[in-house]
């Protein structure tokens, strides 16, 4: 059976290096012919979609691709082993291992299954940082590199209130200069992710472009050379009333810092390790990840407090 790890499409099992921490696309062709029988994608051994993400993690983990029979036939069904493993052993430059495979059962289907998509719409994975295309063969495809984040610090509290969680971020997406064209949320917006150990998003956030103006209530406002800008939101309801953008020309550095309130945040320490990504400038697409450690590992790592009620990120 073939699957896809990132930009690499082969028969299973796959094996590729990647970061540890890095996010990558997991995907398992559908349908696919073996042997001369037709064989369409059931599920994956996580959950997840026919095509999504996974984070490479620190030990070894495995993910097996499930396929069901489409065109029965009176010989017996065959029954293939496919590994869809993902190992992440951490390296002295932070790679690790990762191999991919799929494991197959046969169970009759009454007809074909359909493409998976008909627009880019139906492909959206979830994650800020991938463009999401579907192919003339109703297949998705999922593109995009993510870019490192520095000097982060995230904060969250009131975990135990639903509608009453507060979050606060402060880092810096590093993008390779020169910035040009420089990032430009009153056209892009700004749109940020937390995630957790299973790749789940626990909270979005999304701010709007737009410019405003001296009278409005909602929108973007920047300096005369446009590379200090600061978001308002003074509408009921708002979970961000402000938010401020930095563009570094020289250094390549796209620092973001917002408050968001009024959110349902029910975190824990068996959620770790947590995840965030910062969706800059869509037209360009850049867009900074990083995933924290759990608590007690190396810095950047999360702790939760005792009452686990806050976690403190940096």
């Amino acid at each position: 059976m073939k699957l896809s790890v990132g930009a690499t499409s082969d028969a299973a099992p796959i094996a590729r290096t990647v970061i540890v921490g890095s996010t990558n696309s997991l995907s398992a062709m559908s349908p696919q012919t073996l042997g001369g029988t037709t064989y369409a994608f059931a599920s994956w051994s996580d959950g997840g979609a026919r095509s999504h993400l996974i984070v490479a993690p620190a030990s070894s983990a495995s993910w097996v691709a499930s396929f069901t029979l489409v065109t029965p036939t009176a010989s017996p069904v065959p029954t293939g082993t496919a590994s869809s493993t993902a190992t992440a052993t951490p390296q002295p430059t932070a790679t690790a291992p990762a191999t991919a495979a799929t494991a197959s059962t046969a169970t009759p289907l009454p007809s074909p299954t359909a493409p998976v998509c008909v627009s880019d719409a139906d492909c959206d994975d979830g994650n800020v940082c991938t463009h999401d295309t579907c192919g003339a063969d109703g297949a998705c495809t999922h593109a995009g590199t993510s870019l490192p984040m520095t000097a982060t610090v995230l904060g969250a509290r009131a975990l135990d209130k639903p509608g009453k969680a507060v979050l606060a971020l402060r880092a810096d997406v590093v993008v390779a200069p020169p910035l040009s064209p420089a990032p430009d949320p009153s056209r892009d917006g700004l749109r940020l992710e937390l995630v957790d150990a299973l790749g789940q998003v626990r909270e979005r956030l999304t701010l709007p472009p737009g410019l405003r103006d001296a009278t409005g209530p909602i929108g973007w406002s920047a300096n005369r050379t446009r590379i200090r800008w600061r978001y308002i939101d003074r509408t009921a309801g708002a979970r961000v009333r402000s938010a401020s953008i930095v563009v570094n020309q020289q250094t390549g550095r796209v620092t973001v810092r917002l408050s968001a309130g009024g959110g349902t945040l029910p975190l824990s320490a068996g959620d770790a390790p947590l995840g965030i990504r910062v969706l800059v400038d869509a037209a360009e697409k850049r867009c900074g990840a990083l995933t924290f450690n759990p608590s007690g590992g190396a810095h950047p790592k999360c702790t939760f407090s005792r009452s686990s009620t806050s976690v403190q990120c940096r």
